[in-house]
């Protein structure tokens, strides 16, 4: 099986979610005046490009899980809460669920660290995954 994944309409929406201290992962820069700029959501986009490698094999895993001998295509809509460290505190699932591959998703986006902003954001998008020959 070749399964092939695909990120169509790389939505990215812009609202402020609050602040939050900053972490060991994910520590404030030493200027102040850079944890001021505005969130950027470009940076979402670029952290979902990066991490396609990442969302097949959570794609692969759960359909082995599944065990089926072919997975479905399915989409899962992810939203992610941005602290203003960078860190992501908070993602929202939406979608076909099957075989662990929405927890698998979840960890991947919890571990992204974002530039930090003046008072954090949040992203959403969509990841669309199909069977191929």
């Amino acid at each position: 099986m070749n399964s092939r994944i695909s990120t169509l309409c790389l939505a990215l929406t812009l609202a402020a979610c609050g602040g939050g201290a900053p972490s060991a992962r994910c520590p404030l820069p030493a200027a102040s005046d850079e944890a001021a700029a505005p969130f950027d959501t470009g940076a979402v986009g670029a952290k979902v490009e990066a991490s396609q490698g990442d969302f097949q094999r959570c794609f692969d895993r759960a359909s082995r899980a599944h065990g089926l001998p072919q997975a479905p295509s399915t989409r899962m809509d992810i939203v992610l809460h941005v602290s203003a460290s960078g860190e992501v505190t908070e993602v929202e699932l939406g979608g076909e669920d099957f075989g662990g591959l929405g927890n698998c998703l979840e960890q991947v986006v919890r571990g992204w660290c974002l530039a930090p902003s003046a008072e954090g954001g949040r992203g959403s998008f969509p990841v669309n995954f199909s069977s191929g020959d």
